[in-house]
């Protein structure tokens, strides 16, 4: 059952509310591979899924999706830049108010520009081989580069 119950526990000598699981929204995140974003977080393929409380926004729910991915890239200033990033729904592309309700099940893309439903973003050449170069550099610092097998 949805919603709040109390607690007691003679381990710590009291109660408290606790919020069962079943109140949990469970939303997916993904961000955007458009050319700004891009070039904002020099990484691709970023996915999260994250659970919240009911009644937090969808600003609460980024920064626990950001708590997971800033591990995945290889740059400190890209991670700090997560959190620059709007919000999206996934299927519409329209974008969300941080201070929207979270909702159970949404598919939210964080991106620079809106994502265009069905549609793959398009980069620049020079953006792509830029990328590249950064992530050659990345999989390098955190020691994800393929290494030849000595036999």
């Amino acid at each position: 059952r949805r919603g709040l119950y109390l607690q007691c526990t003679r381990l710590h000598f009291g109660c408290h509310l606790v919020e069962t699981p079943a109140a949990m929204r469970r939303i997916h995140f993904a961000v955007g591979e458009d050319e700004a974003t891009l070039l904002t977080v020099f990484t691709r393929g970023l996915k999260a899924d994250v659970e919240v409380g009911a009644g937090k926004d969808l600003e609460f729910a980024k920064n626990r999706a950001v708590d997971k991915l800033w591990k995945e890239i290889p740059f400190c200033h890209a991670t700090a830049a997560l959190s620059s990033l709007r919000i999206f729904e996934e299927s519409t592309g329209d974008e969300l108010q941080d201070s929207d309700e979270a909702q159970d099940g949404m598919r939210l893309v964080l991106a620079q520009e809106a994502p265009v439903p069905g549609q793959a973003a398009a980069t620049s050449a020079q953006a792509a081989a830029f990328l590249n170069a950064a992530s050659a550099i990345g999989r390098h610092k955190l020691g994800l580069d393929e290494k030849a097998s000595t036999p």
